[in-house]
């Protein structure tokens, strides 16, 4: 009778007094009936099961199990007509038919509530849709509690499949009426049959085999759990369908959380499918079955409305951070138990046999929900409105930002680093799908849900361009290599961004300012993270370096190949002479940014050897620059002092900053390739620039270093790791830095040539090493020579090489200074710096200090008298290119006028002025070395002399 009442939807609602047509009808039967057959429903199932190996199962659930069986055969009333087997007229019988009658009413009355709902929903009934609301709200809780004890006690599949009708039912209805947390209440129930029972046999390894499947108890437990999971992810799965348009956040976190541990499930028990019996082949069919069904589903989601998305996606990255919580303690498990293991070994044995902690880890593990949310993410941004493409992107950026800046697991973090440069790459290409960098450790083939997804994505072919900046998509690779936790992570980042660059350089060359945000990304791996604010602690120099290293193998070859291939799209094509676009490539911003990424290596004090290599490949950028505005085939730059200045005078300024490195060798060689640099393009610029490149940043070096060197203590030993990183480098990694030009360990940057002053600036570097570090990580004894073994003696050298650069770029630019308005006044701050270098320097700074007033003097002599003219012993200051230095002329011979100008009338004047000044500074020398208490060597004293007859017998006709 109260399972005839339930099943009739209206009987259900007369039973239901409050708010009836018929007055004074206030008794409320509809609770009672719930409450009657939910409390025999329950109180029968929960009998525990026995078996027989005679009888068999004797229980009542097993009995209540037949009767859904039966009734499945015949209509829902089925049971009506066939009370059940011929054995139930035993007393366990009697019960088990009662709890079937009760059981099945409980079930009756959801799809009664779900059918009072529709109808009150269709017809837009308001007053009989807040009745079922209210009905709901006082009954869902019993029924909820009745349907879930009743899954875990009755076995069968017949009775599993009306259990997920009736889940299915009553989820529907309380979500139709706004009842979410009933709604909540089914999700996660069914989420919990979904993995509880395939889960644990799965994970326990518990997989018999042989001809007998399903004649023991083992196999038949195995096999109705394995179902019972199966139709529980279906109902779960129907639901969701059903409910998408108001899934909201926990439902999809429900399904998506489901699928992917059912997933872990599938991809552990992969290996021993071929050992399998066929039945279980076949379940294992249909769950993937169903997996790519849930991958659908999801996918679908994209073309929901931005909250509704929004909504999968977060449940999404919520999924994502419980896997990675999962695999934490997997991790963790797994040490703690090799570390005792190996504990054991070496009491044992006298030996450590233990091995590489993530070899045994990531070579299987598959971050399942990790790839589905950076696929969403591609998707979401490649399909829709520009206004939104923004906040899903972010919220890329900020889940991979939570779990990289705090991940300390180094094979954790390089896998979910893997998974960050596959979006970025997706995102630059704009093209979802498979591509991309990938870790050795990653699988190539995917499980059939991520499959179908990615089959399912292929039809989104709208680009990203429009819709998100490059600089935008690089962001989260970049803030990764600058905070990230893990030195991994950091160098994988930065070798993401590098392949980017040298294998993938058209995503960047078909978008609007590519290039240039390509470029300022790879700057990331060179500027030191400014983390500390949020108390975070900074990775080690040994570590950092890394990370420097790996930029730096792509620093070198933008400014060799990937600069002029770019410039040469805009002057005719390409290198291989296509035209089709090169009106459509701007190369403005990659020219911007290539001198402040190079700048960002060469300031950097984590690598010396990729500082030296920068600071060359500062040189070969100017190079390329003065090229590139003599070429007279590409309108553009040819003679455009406005260019000049901005791409040059950034490289002399990053120099001039470089030139103050705390590092002997890394500052020598700046200061050598300052000036030769200004000496060979300052030409080029403007008059205004070039007052600003010589009088506003190379003159005024010679202040700041004198000033730098009185700050420091001058008897403090030197450092030798800050002075030379010495760790195993490679071949390729020698032959990148150069050995010409000043920067490598022979000459010394600076190197002048001729007589005292070369012996003062040969082996600047002043270091000598002993055998370097071996392959065990043994240190080595390094040796220091003892004329650069502190830091005063290493400052003292920098000033030497500073004044040849001063004497360089007088001999070549001396008409063109005396034209800058100013440089008197800066003139004679440099000759104070001379006669202080000769009466208070070493005897090598001393050398090099007269050696540039010689030069200086000589060259100011010719220009008074009108003449300019390579002189003498002029020429000896600087090697060709060609490697070949100029004999000087002969003392008998006088200055050769081969080759002279004749100088405007006012350069002759300032000329004769300045020429004073040196000798003025000659005097100044002069006397300083009377005084008792000079500190002046012998030496220094007879090379005064030296100097100042040098000066007359090559200007003699200056001298009055």
């Amino acid at each position: 009778v109260l399972r005839g009442v339930a099943m009739d939807p209206r009987a259900l609602r007369d039973a239901y007094g409050h708010a009836s047509n018929l007055p004074g009808h206030t008794n409320n039967a509809f609770q009672d009936v719930t409450r009657i057959l939910a409390r025999v429903a329950r109180a029968g199932v929960s009998v525990e099961e026995i078996y027989d190996d005679d009888a068999g199962v004797v229980s009542v659930p097993s009995r209540v199990a037949c009767a859904f069986r039966d009734a499945a055969f015949g209509s829902r009333g089925a049971s009506s007509h066939a009370r059940g087997p011929v054995d139930d007229q035993d007393d366990t019988g009697k019960i088990a038919h009662a709890v079937f009658l009760a059981l099945d009413g409980v079930l009756a009355i959801c799809f009664s509530l779900e059918t009072l709902v529709l109808v009150a929903t269709r017809t837009r009934d308001e007053r009989e849709l807040r009745v079922a609301r209210d009905m709901l709200c006082e009954t869902w809780v019993v029924l909820q509690s009745t349907l879930c004890t009743a899954f875990q006690k009755v076995p069968g599949e017949a009775a599993t499949l009306e259990l997920c009708r009736g889940y299915q039912a009553l989820t529907r209805a309380c979500a139709a009426c706004g009842i979410e947390e009933a709604k909540d209440a089914c999700f996660v129930s069914l989420c919990a049959f979904a993995t509880a029972g395939l889960g644990q046999v799965a994970c326990d390894g518990n997989f018999p085999t042989g001809s007998n499947f399903g004649g023991s108890k083992t196999d038949t437990a195995f096999s109705d759990s394995v179902r019972k999971s199966t139709h529980a992810f279906r109902a779960l799965l129907n639901v969701a369908q059903a409910l998408i348009m108001t899934l909201g956040h926990r439902g999809w976190f429900s399904v998506l959380e489901t699928t992917r541990r059912l997933e872990a499930c599938v991809s552990e028990t992969d290996d021993a499918r071929e050992e399998r019996h066929p039945a279980r082949k076949t379940d294992q069919i249909i769950l993937e079955t169903l997996l790519a069904s849930s991958a659908r589903l999801f996918a679908a989601s994209a073309d929901l409305g931005f909250s509704e998305s929004m909504d999968a996606l977060e449940a999404c990255r919520g999924s994502s951070c419980r896997e990675l919580d999962d695999f934490r303690r997997e991790v963790d498990d797994w040490e703690r138990t090799h570390d005792q293991f190996a504990s054991k070994s070496v009491l044992r044995t006298g030996s450590d046999s233990q091995q590489s902690k993530s070899n045994s880890i990531n070579k299987t593990k598959k971050l399942t929900a990790l790839t589905r949310f950076v696929d969403a993410v591609v998707v979401r941004v490649a399909g829709t409105s520009d206004a939104y493409a923004a906040p899903f992107w972010a919220t890329l950026e900020q889940h991979f930002e939570d779990v990289l800046d705090n991940e300390k697991n180094h094979s954790i973090a390089s896998m979910v680093c893997a998974q960050l440069n596959r979006g970025v790459v997706l995102g630059l290409e704009g093209l979802p799908g498979d591509g991309g960098v990938q870790s050795a450790d990653e699988p190539t083939n995917a499980n059939p849900s991520q499959a179908s997804q990615q089959k399912d994505f292929a039809s989104a072919k709208c680009s990203l361009a429009n819709r998100l900046s490059v600089s935008r998509l690089l962001a989260p690779l970049v803030r990764t290599a600058k905070h990230a936790k893990s030195v991994h992570a950091r160098v994988a980042a930065v070798e993401a961004i590098v392949f980017l660059i040298r294998e993938r350089g058209d995503l960047f060359t078909q978008r609007t300012h590519g290039w240039g945000s390509a470029l300022h990304a790879l700057r990331a791996a060179a500027e030191d993270e400014d983390g500390d604010a949020r108390g975070k602690k900074k990775v080690g120099k040994k570590n950092k370096s890394k990370v420097v290293a790996a930029g730096w193998s792509a620093v070198a070859v933008v400014v060799s190949d990937i600069l002029p291939s770019l410039v040469s799209r805009t002057n005719g094509g390409d290198a291989s002479g296509n035209t089709a676009d090169a009106h459509a490539f701007d190369p403005m911003n990659a020219l911007d940014a290539a001198v402040p990424l190079v700048a960002a290596y060469a300031s950097q004090s984590h690598d010396t050897r990729a500082s030296l290599g920068a600071v060359n490949a500062v040189w070969n950028a100017c190079d390329f620059f003065g090229r590139l505005f003599s070429d007279a085939r590409n309108a553009t730059f040819f003679k455009s002092a406005t260019f000049a200045e901005r791409f040059l005078l950034p490289a002399f300024a990053a120099l001039a900053v470089v030139s103050l490195d705390q590092r002997s060798d890394v500052r020598h060689s700046a200061l050598n390739t300052l000036a030769n640099v200004l000496a060979s393009h300052s030409g080029k610029l403007s008059g205004r620039a070039f007052r600003e490149a010589t009088v506003g940043i190379f003159f005024p070096l010679l202040r700041d270093i004198d000033d730098t060197a009185n700050r420091v203590v001058p008897d403090t030993k030197v450092d030798v790791a800050m002075d030379g990183d010495i760790d195993d480098a490679s071949d390729d990694e020698s032959d990148s830095l150069g050995t010409d030009r000043g920067t490598g360990n022979g000459a010394a940057a600076g190197t002048v040539g001729g007589d005292a002053l070369t012996g003062a600036t040969v082996g600047a570097t002043g270091t000598t090493t002993g055998t370097p570090t071996t392959t065990t990580g043994t240190p080595t004894t390094l040796l220091v020579h003892h004329s650069r073994d502190t830091v005063g003696k290493q400052w003292d050298e920098t000033k030497a090489v500073a004044l040849a650069g001063v004497a360089k770029l007088v001999r070549q630019k001396a008409a063109a200074l005396l034209l800058v308005p100013g440089f008197c006044e800066t003139w004679r701050r440099v000759c104070f710096f001379i006669a202080k270098a000769v009466t208070a320097g070493s005897s090598e700074t001393a050398s090099t200090a007269l050696a540039t007033a010689r030069v200086s003097g000589v060259k100011f002599a010719m220009l008074a008298v009108g003449v300019e003219t390579h002189v003498g012993y002029a020429n000896s200051f600087d090697q060709r290119d060609n490697g070949t230095v100029e004999k000087p002329t002969p003392e008998t011979e006088g200055p050769s006028f081969r080759n002279a100008k004749i100088v405007p009338s006012e350069v002759r004047e300032l000329s004769k002025v300045l020429f004073n000044t040196v000798l003025g500074t000659y005097d100044l020398c002069a006397k300083a070395a009377q005084l008792s208490s000079s500190p002046m060597s012998a030496k220094t004293r007879l090379e005064i002399a030296k100097s100042l007859h040098e000066v007359f017998q090559n200007a003699r006709a200056s001298f009055d």
